[in-house]
């Protein structure tokens, strides 16, 4: 909920009038959950406009839809480019450029498969999301199918086929 975001952000620190901008990944609720909260507060959002975010209605202009390989001002030292990832739903991950330190961020969340577009740059710090341990979860999907919980061996299955492993990360 939106008090939980907002004492989340106070917890380390944060007021949520300070954030410059709020960037969704893709739709699902573990990664925008809190999107209409952040708004309401006057937080600008970058967001992947799709079936389930387009139909969302929001009394704001503060929304800009993210398109592939697009770059944006986020802040005026921080400068953003976007690029589709390769997930079950649209989902991009993002380049940061900060121009005050000219340092670089490269940012991939829950993706299956990541190609990498920009070799000729070098970045300061990269962020990409492992989920899983392949053995690991063929271990634990056995024990769900044998337990017939075909909901989490859904989830697991879901999980192998549309986030990367250790290995593939």
């Amino acid at each position: 909920s939106g008090s939980r975001c907002e004492a989340a952000l106070l917890s380390i620190g944060v007021k949520p009038q300070d954030l410059h901008a709020l960037l969704i990944t893709h739709e699902h609720t573990d990664h925008s959950k809190s999107l209409s909260k952040l708004l309401s507060l006057g937080i600008k959002a970058y967001i992947p406009k799709t079936d389930r975010i387009d139909k969302m209605t929001y009394e704001t202009d503060n929304i800009e839809y993210l398109n592939e390989n697009t770059s944006y001002q986020v802040a005026n030292w921080l400068k953003m480019v976007s690029f589709k990832v390769n997930h079950d739903v649209p989902s991009y991950g993002f380049a940061f450029y900060d121009t005050e330190t000219k340092k670089s961020t490269l940012f991939i969340n829950d993706t299956k498969l990541f190609e990498f577009k920009y070799n000729n740059h070098k970045f300061d710090y990269i962020f990409i999301e492992c989920n899983h341990i392949r053995k690991q979860l063929e271990v634990i999907m056995q024990i769900a199918l044998d337990n017939g919980d075909e909901h989490k061996v859904f989830k697991f299955k879901r999980q192998a086929a549309y986030h990367l492993s250790l290995l593939s990360c």
